[in-house]
């Protein structure tokens, strides 16, 4: 039966009657005894009477006091039993209380609560004791000692392990891991690669905080991105080889062409190298020319590769605490006068306070060098005028931001995966590594390059660390 407010209400109503009302006549009929037993006591020749009311009036003494405690103790046993969970034992309270039936009602109402919150507790326990069973990701929770709160079937799974109750004891398997979960902070995520089962296995870590009766525990999530990876890899190397197909034959094909044509210059039908006085003046030159311009083009290839091997070999950063306003500074002063030359206006955006971050100030500058040279050139390009440049810096919970932003005529959304492959560019005269290159400072720096643009709104480009 529902419980219903209004009907309660008028139960307890005549129940807190039904209990005056046996207080009221306890009361009166111990003061009757009571004057009785005085009155008995005046008169000598009633002194037994007087006995016989004395004890009736102890008597009543005794049943108000019970009558008075009797759900005091009944409630007292009541609210001990809920706190120690013997809902048993509750409900036998609830049925010593049955001789007053406002309290009877009030604690079987308030057992009824206590077990339907007890059933959607055990039900939610269920649910999602079965929901973790059934992700693929792996899910650990610890303490600081290292104590193991909870652990779910996927990451036994990866640990190989049928049972998991500290941290220490993965600590001589699995040195790298037990390292990567004793230092992970909450919010960081990290990529640890280890050998499982004879083979190369990529575990991405990821940590939150949770904190369970003032006690902080770091969940930790576990997935086997070796799927994924594989996917991104195969599709990064055919980029990548699409690239390098295309720059190759638009250098070879030429070089092919040119050079069959010199030796025609200097052979007869028969494919017989002609002598060199029987060679013009004009032949000469022209297989000079010829050449020349085949040394140009080999040079070219040459400094592609080179180009490539930069991209490919970058050194580990310089760590330093770096003052972010002085970092942007440098990169507006070393270009400022390019800008101008192009009527370009560069400027640092305001901010309050002082914004340190910690990364290797050679190649941040060089990724801001590249980022500002980009964007000089997309407004030279355009040429609509009225072209800015904005530097900037921010602070926030998540962690430090630079932008560099612009008005310029933006990106296509077709294009901006894109101008991110190496050897890719828009520009007739551009080599494709500037952006490549500074994604990959970035994820030196633990940090990400994010494009954010629209045709005809400008672009942004934001280093996060």
């Amino acid at each position: 039966m529902a419980y219903s407010p209004k009907v309660a209400g008028k139960t307890s109503a005549k129940a807190i009657n039904r209990y005056r009302w046996g207080l009221v006549w306890r009361v009166l009929l111990l003061v009757l005894l009571l004057g009785a037993t005085v009155f008995s006591l005046a008169q000598s020749n009633y002194w037994l009477l007087s006995v016989w009311f004395g004890a009736g009036a102890i008597v009543m003494v005794v049943s108000l006091v019970r009558y008075t405690e009797y759900n005091h103790r009944a409630l007292l046993s009541f609210l001990t039993a809920i706190e120690q969970k013997e809902y048993t034992q509750v409900h036998l309270q609830v049925k010593k209380a049955a001789s007053n039936l406002f309290i009877a009602q009030s604690l079987g109402r308030i057992q009824k609560a206590f077990q339907q919150l007890r059933n959607e507790k055990a039900a939610n326990y269920l649910l999602l004791q079965t929901v973790l069973e059934q992700v693929a990701t792996g899910l650990i929770c610890f303490n600081k000692q290292g104590e193991i709160l909870l652990v779910n079937r996927a990451a036994l799974d990866m640990l190989d392990r049928p049972h998991f109750s500290h941290l220490n004891t993965i600590k001589n398997t699995e040195p790298l891991l037990y390292t990567q979960l004793l230092e992970l902070q909450p919010g960081q995520s990290v990529l640890v690669k280890r050998l499982f089962k004879n083979e190369l296995q990529p575990l991405a870590l990821s940590a939150s905080t949770i904190v369970i009766d003032q006690i902080d525990y770091l969940l930790v999530t576990l997935q086997d991105i070796r799927a994924e990876l594989e996917v991104q890899e195969l599709d990064s190397w055919q980029k990548l080889i699409k690239v390098l197909r295309h720059e190759i034959m638009n250098s070879a094909i030429p070089i092919s062409t040119l050079a069959d044509v010199t030796l025609g210059l200097i052979q007869n039908e028969q494919g017989t190298t002609l002598p060199v006085t029987q060679l013009a003046q004009e032949q000469f030159q022209d297989v000079a020319t010829s050449l020349q311009t085949i040394h140009k083009r080999s040079q070219g290839l040459v400094a592609f590769v080179e180009a490539y091997r930069s991209l490919v070999s970058l050194p580990e950063p310089d760590w330093q605490l770096l003052d972010a306003a002085i970092l942007l500074a440098s990169v507006r002063q070393l270009l400022l006068p390019q800008a101008k030359q192009k009527d370009i206006v560069l400027h640092l955006s305001n901010y309050n306070g002082t914004v340190m971050l910690r990364g290797d100030r050679s190649m941040l500058e060089q990724v801001l060098i590249n980022l500002v040279t980009n964007a000089i050139e997309a407004l030279e390009q355009s040429n609509t005028g009225n072209g800015q440049i904005t530097l900037g810096a921010q602070q926030h919970e998540k962690g430090i931001v630079l932008w560099v932003k612009d008005n310029g005529p933006g990106i296509a959304a077709d294009m901006q995966e894109q101008v991110m492959v190496p050897f890719y560019s828009t520009k007739a005269n551009g080599n494709g590594i500037g952006l490549s290159l500074s994604r990959q400072i970035m994820q030196l720096h633990k940090g990400k390059l994010i494009l954010q643009s629209a045709p005809g709104h400008g672009t942004v480009i934001s280093l996060q660390f």
